[in-house]
């Protein structure tokens, strides 16, 4: 989505996730996808069992039996999975950012090359080329590399409407899948 006209300004955004950050970040990470889609699955599979069971020539109560024990199968491998993504997605976003949240800031800097991210123990560059998607949500800024979340940027820890506007300039302009909330 690049424009004619030349964009010659960076930006610095600091911050300080905090807790519910991480778990807000949490929601658009594969363990909230994996919910969604895990519910639908699990109806069918249960559906299904009992549908062969009982074409199989079991009786009405088996068959019922049988979908029962698949939803209870079901619910407890989809409650291990989701957690088990879910501190997977919350430990490479506390990561990201350098620590326990709120103990360290991390500064964002947006340039024409990338997003470098400087945290306390290192620094890293997401060429705007490995950003494959960006999602403005009321709370913040989600960047993400393939289906991975790279980094999370709150909206509280932007100095008002003018950064939120860069950031979207700088998103429009590098990233083809985006979207971004109304100005």
């Amino acid at each position: 989505m690049q424009e004619s006209e030349p964009f010659e300004h960076s930006l610095l955004v600091s911050t300080a996730l905090t807790g519910s950050d991480l778990g807000y970040a949490a929601l658009y990470s594969p363990a909230g996808e994996f919910a969604i889609y895990a519910i639908p699955a699990t109806y069918l599979l249960a559906a299904l069992a009992g549908w062969l069971a009982y074409r199989s020539g079991a009786s009405k109560n088996t068959s019922l039996t049988i979908i029962g024990e698949v939803f209870v199968v079901a619910w407890w491998v989809k409650w291990l999975v989701s957690l088990a993504l879910l501190i997977y997605t919350t430990f490479q976003t506390w990561k990201l950012a350098g620590g326990w949240p709120g103990s360290n800031a991390t500064h964002h800097f947006f340039t024409a090359d990338g997003i470098e991210i400087t945290a306390p123990d290192r620094t890293s560059l997401f060429r705007w080329a490995d950003i494959s998607r960006a999602m403005e949500t009321k709370k913040g800024f989600f960047f993400y590399q393939g289906k991975r979340l790279a980094t999370f940027i709150p909206k509280r820890c932007l100095e008002g409407p003018a950064e939120i506007e860069i950031i979207k300039k700088f998103i429009a302009r590098n990233i083809a899948d985006a979207t971004v909330l109304p100005s």
